[in-house]
């Protein structure tokens, strides 16, 4: 039961890290894969990713404000 509990979670938080990666521009098929693989474990480095790619669009005189 516990297995089958853990699966589930694993497939969810992949479908929400693959749904995120669209809405943020990333290819969500990577992104599903690596959460299928390695589960939340993936969660800092999609972070650190989306952070990158907003600051590379923002460009070196971007500014961001957060209200």
């Amino acid at each position: 039961m516990f297995v089958l509990l853990m699966m589930v979670a694993v497939v969810c938080f992949s479908v929400y890290l693959s749904i995120e990666a669209m809405k943020n521009g990333m290819c969500e098929k990577r992104w599903f894969v690596a959460g299928m693989c390695f589960g939340p474990v993936v969660w800092p480095m999609f972070n650190v990713k989306k952070q990158m790619l907003l600051r590379k669009q923002q460009g070196i005189d971007g500014v961001s404000l957060r209200l």
